[in-house]
């Protein structure tokens, strides 16, 4: 679930400027319900989560066999059905996915102010000064080797990238969507 937020921070700030649409948070919500748990700790979890996402875009592009994944329950229903809507919407993505591994690959080899630098250009400055502090005063007088593993570039505990409810910073709003169920309300 983390990763997942992650992913969905990440692409907010990726699609912020751009006139694109962003893919649909459905789609990301299945994917990362499918890759497995990685045992090597949240950046190995989002990285994996990651190339999952770009084999699928990738495969797509030079197939030309569309993302089709299907909603469990009803089975009829595409979650692909409003997006890509172009190639242009894929190579963004997968673009995307490309510079999140790559990013994610430079803090495996980081020290840990260079892993938070690459968190804040990730994920948002804000977000992650919040959590990086609410982590360490969680924390005082332990060993932070024992939370961060240098060379792996993976957090053993991701209190580190959550910000505490309290002290949680603001996030940008997403856009709003044009989905209706075709259900009116009651």
């Amino acid at each position: 679930m983390i990763a997942l937020k992650l992913m969905k921070r990440y692409l907010n700030l990726r699609y912020a400027k751009r006139s694109l649409r962003r893919p649909i948070s459905i789609y990301l919500s299945k994917i990362a319900a499918l890759v497995p748990p990685n045992e090597n700790g949240l950046c190995a979890q989002l990285e994996s989560y990651a190339l999952d996402l770009e084999r699928r875009v990738h495969t797509s592009m030079v197939t030309g066999v569309p993302l089709d994944e299907k909603n469990p329950a009803p089975p009829h229903e595409d979650f692909n059905d409003r997006w890509p809507t172009s190639n242009e919407d894929l190579r963004v993505f997968r673009d995307d996915l490309r510079h999140l591994v790559a990013e994610l690959a430079r803090a495996r080899s980081s020290n840990f102010t260079d892993v938070r630098k690459v968190f804040d250009d990730l994920f948002g400055e804000r977000v992650s000064e919040k959590a990086v502090r609410s982590y360490l005063d969680s924390h005082r007088g332990l060993s932070i080797p024992s939370a961060f593993e240098p060379a792996k570039g993976f957090v053993a505990a991701p209190a580190l990238l959550t910000p505490a409810a309290a002290k949680a910073a603001p996030i940008s709003k997403a856009p709003a969507h044009h989905f209706h169920s075709g259900r009116l309300p009651k």
